[in-house]
């Protein structure tokens, strides 16, 4: 209940500061942009990821109006994994993966287009997240992988210096993979913290 009314103040927050779309003089501006992960938090069952290995990527499609309030879409690409010693003699490799696709709301707080432009949004996301296991038991490989989609929101915020920008995004998503109980690191909240580098263009 709580995520859902932080996911209404903020969008309602983006429409209401700007209102609805009637224009000042100006033109309708259209961005594309392309963004990696620098960092990103996620805490299952209240254990924080040892993420050993992993990358992300994002790419975005953004119309502005004058005013500051923007629609656009993206798609980003998460990939993390990790070993894991359960007990001596059986060996867990874990690999997830999720491809988010967000249809989000923006407002610039300053719509000059020189200096430093903050903004922030929020937004629905569609989830296809993917688990993969393998189990080594005393030399013997048992693999198993699940994928499913779902559904959920994102909020973020952010800075435009120029081309570049820096951005805090934090997804909520509920996850069910189904994954059996022996695996510690089942994901049931797979959304988490990302702050990301980018340009947009």
């Amino acid at each position: 209940m709580q995520k859902l009314f932080a996911f209404a103040a903020v969008l309602a927050l983006v429409l209401v500061a700007s209102p609805a779309v009637a224009q000042r003089d100006g033109d309708l501006e259209l961005d594309f942009g392309i963004k990696t992960v620098v960092f990103f938090y996620n805490e299952v069952e209240g254990i924080r990821l040892s993420v050993e290995r992993g990358w992300s990527l994002g790419g975005e499609i953004i119309l502005w109006f004058p005013q500051g309030f923007g629609v656009g879409a993206e798609i980003e690409y998460y990939t993390e994994g990790e070993d894991i010693d359960v007990m001596p003699g059986v060996e867990i490799t874990a690999d997830y993966s999720m491809m988010p696709i967000n249809l989000n709301a923006y407002y610039r707080f300053n719509n000059s287009g020189r200096g430093m432009v903050p903004y922030l949004g929020a937004g629905l996301s569609f989830v296809h997240a993917r688990a993969a296991t393998s189990t080594s038991i005393v030399g013997f490989d048992v693999d198993f992988s699940i994928s499913d989609t779902f559904t959920g929101f994102n909020i973020f915020g952010g800075l435009e210096f120029g081309y570049f920008y820096i951005e805090a995004q934090w997804l909520f998503l509920d996850v069910d993979l189904g994954i059996a109980d022996m695996i510690p690191t089942e994901h049931s909240e797979a959304g988490g913290l990302s702050f990301w580098i980018g340009l947009r263009f």
